[in-house]
């Protein structure tokens, strides 16, 4: 009797601590917090000429997280002066939101595709890799 005893206490205790599994799982089905990537249109740009994009990325509340933000021109009529921004390159705006300005510059006329590929992280009970991506059409010509 005695062994069947410690034999229940051990499963007692397997129980005990299955809550905590449970807890991991039930974590993995929340939804992650909301990140967001928003890339404002510069309108027309001017060929050979220095421009900024505007690009804004809301992040949940909490610690922070490293972030890479990524920025790439289809084509050489569009250079990205500056290919990789961190969180310390951005400036915060008064809606919580990171704002960056990506340097680029207009080579020559026509209609170009720019893209920004965000990475970050999530973090709750683990951290998970958070990827966003955003393409913007951008017009160059002469005024």
């Amino acid at each position: 009797m005695r062994g069947h005893s410690i034999r229940l206490l051990s499963v007692l205790l397997l129980a005990a601590a299955a809550p905590g599994a449970c807890a991991s799982q039930h974590a993995r089905a929340e939804p992650r917090p909301a990140v967001a990537l928003r890339v404002a249109d510069p309108g027309v740009l001017a060929p050979r000429a220095p421009a900024a994009i505007d690009v804004f990325v809301r992040l949940p509340p909490g610690k922070e997280q490293p972030l890479l933000l990524t920025p790439s021109a289809e084509g050489d009529a569009v250079r990205v002066v500056r290919g990789r921004l961190l969180r310390a390159d951005a400036r915060g705006d008064t809606q919580g939101e990171l704002h960056f300005q990506v340097p680029i510059e207009a080579r020559g006329e026509g209609t170009r595709v720019l893209r920004f590929r965000l990475l970050t992280y999530a973090c709750a009970l683990r951290c998970e890799a958070v990827r966003l991506e955003q393409s913007l059409t951008v017009q160059v010509r002469a005024r």
